[in-house]
């Protein structure tokens, strides 16, 4: 048997919501991320001239198993309500969108999700490239063909149609569950400003073709500095210009936001852009997570229940469940077999 019982692969908000809750309960989890942070979607993008929330822009609370982790999370300060005023903008016009509590991150998004990775085994850099079973246990193998360890059980907590690749060979049945529910790609531009331009509004959903929505990032709590706004495209025109160069991009989606606020008579001090390939569920799965309790293998992410941060949270928690309920099954069996050779 493996001497680490359970890798996750991902560390996003679904991945470090599965290995907290194995942490939790005592079960010893590694955690591999390809990039150099946690975060995910969660992540902030930081340069000299600006600190945005480039991914996820708020979350909202319902399940009350992640309203105690919002608890939690207000009492210590990392996450604070956003009063910020969000409408809805139509042919120019602004209509105050609903009135539900939406939260953020102090000082920055990333700080949401940062107590969730605290005393984890976290490989940073660590892409996994595929999937190897062998005698009841999963072995994670790198680019270069390289192992990274052999574990009793593995939770993939990547978007789907990355999730569906690595589970091809070993869980075809969950590989085709994941292959249902696609991610959709989206252009962020960020913009900043030594201007004010007095936009009376904080943030905005738009339906003019490029753009899905607008927000004031440094009118966010916690926030400071220069006047800074991220531009998130729509999920189709982000498809349709996936390819285009980014300068091109970039022009396109700023020209959208200046006229949406009606001053095309300045021009954004700053402006950098990201690409997120994986962005927005286009079809979740309406199922908690996906789970093979005989292999030990699962998979997590928004795109199993929503598209929202409490999704992901939530996905996360139970596919940690059911990997607690097997180590504890496991255990029970060791136990039985030792008993049986005592007798």
């Amino acid at each position: 048997m493996a001497e680490t019982r359970v890798a996750v692969i991902g560390a996003g908000m679904a991945g470090l919501a599965c290995a907290r809750r194995l942490s939790e309960s005592g079960v010893a989890v590694t955690v591999f991320e390809a990039e150099a942070l946690p975060g995910g979607r969660m992540r902030c993008h930081a340069c000299e001239a600006l600190l945005v929330d480039h991914g996820a822009q708020y979350f909202t609370a319902s399940d009350p198993r992640f309203r105690s982790w919002l608890t939690e999370q207000l009492g210590a300060g990392r996450v604070t309500q956003w009063h910020g005023r969000i409408v809805v903008l139509r042919e120019g016009a602004a209509e105050t969108a609903d009135f539900r509590m939406r939260y953020v991150g102090v000082p920055n998004m990333e700080s949401a999700i940062s107590s969730l990775a605290g005393g984890i085994d976290l490989r940073l850099g660590s892409p996994v490239a595929s999937l190897r079973r062998e005698a009841g246990e999963t072995e994670l193998i790198d680019a270069d063909g390289r192992s990274l360890g052999r574990f009793r059980s593995v939770a993939v907590a990547v978007p789907a149609q990355q999730a569906a690749t690595l589970l091809a060979d070993i869980a075809p049945a969950l590989a085709g569950d994941a292959r249902q529910a696609p991610l959709s790609p989206c252009w962020a531009v960020m913009l900043g400003f030594r201007d004010r331009l007095r936009v009376g509004f904080e943030g905005a959903f738009i339906e003019d073709g490029v753009l899905s929505w607008i927000a004031r990032n440094d009118a966010k709590p916690g926030r400071d500095g220069t006047e800074t706004w991220l531009l998130h495209a729509a999920a189709g025109w982000s498809e349709e210009h996936r390819d285009k160069p980014e300068a091109e991009v970039a022009a396109i989606m700023t020209d959208a936001f200046l006229r949406a606020i009606g001053r095309q008579d300045i021009t954004p001090d700053v402006s950098l852009i990201h690409f997120w390939p994986y962005a927005q569920p286009l079809a979740p799965l309406g199922k908690p997570c996906l789970y093979d309790p005989v292999l030990g293998i699962g998979a997590c992410g928004d795109w199993c229940l929503g598209s929202r941060v409490e999704s992901a949270y939530i996905s996360g928690l139970e596919l940690g469940d059911r990997l607690v309920a097997l180590s504890e099954q496991d255990a029970a069996t060791t136990r039985r077999a030792g008993a049986g050779q005592n007798g």
